[in-house]
Order: structure tokens, then sequence, then C-alpha cells
């Protein structure tokens, strides 16, 4: 099994490389888990998410510390690869994405996935170095 911490290895699942990079995300299991977040955010949305019209994760650099956990936990969960330095913005209608320009390439490859699958676009915002 692939070690995705740190998107340090490419998928164990052989599908061909966004970007000719060395790493691919798995667009069926991004559509799944994508239907799965959206769905739990409409039928939870008062009870567990406040009445959100927009939910923000942020994975900050790596490192040991444990208040990020979740942000990191969703990342590997939804595309397979912890996103370091990385800021996902949702809402109903697009998802936002600040990172660098590496990982902007690499997502480029789900743009049609999450159209296709929840009808959001997905607009990619590429942070400059440093």
């Amino acid at each position: 099994m692939a070690d995705h911490r740190n998107g340090s290895t490419q998928a164990a699942n052989g599908k061909a490389s966004a970007a000719g990079s060395a790493y691919a995300i798995d667009l069926n299991t991004f559509q799944t888990r994508l239907k799965t977040f959206y769905k739990h955010w409409d039928e939870s949305r008062t009870d567990l998410w406040g009445s959100s019209d927009a939910i923000a994760v942020a994975c900050p650099p790596p490192s040991e510390d444990l208040r990020y956990l979740k942000s990191t936990a969703l990342f590997l969960w939804l595309l397979g690869f912890e996103f370091p330095e990385t800021i996902m913005v949702f809402t109903k209608a697009q998802i936002h994405i600040l990172c660098s320009q590496k990982k902007a390439s690499i997502l480029e490859s789900v743009k049609k996935s999450a159209k296709e699958s929840v009808g959001v676009e997905i607009v990619l915002h590429v942070k400059p170095k440093n």
C-alpha cells in the first residue's frame, strides 16, 4: 500500500498521472467521496454544520501538531494525498482551492469530476512562492 503522507508517493491505483506528475488522484473515489461530503452537509446543515454557507479547511505545512489532523484527514480521504499549505473552501456552487502551482496542476484533473458528481466548479488560486 502506498504511503500518501505529504503526497510523497504515487497513488497505488495505477491511474494515469495528472499533468505529467508522479501523482494521480483516483477520480472515481474522489467523486464518490465528494458526493458523500455534500450529501452530509445538505442533510445535516443545521444540526452539525451550524447552517453554514461555506466550509473552509486549511492544511498547514507538515508538522507534528495534533490540531491539524482533521484537516489532513479530510484531504487524504477526499483526494488520496496530503496537500500541505493548501486551503479549500467549499460552497454550494464552487470549491476554491489556494495552493502552489505544482498542486494546482495535480488538482486540474478533478475539475470535471467535481462538476459531474455534485455540480460544483473548482476554482484554483495559485499562491506565489514565499
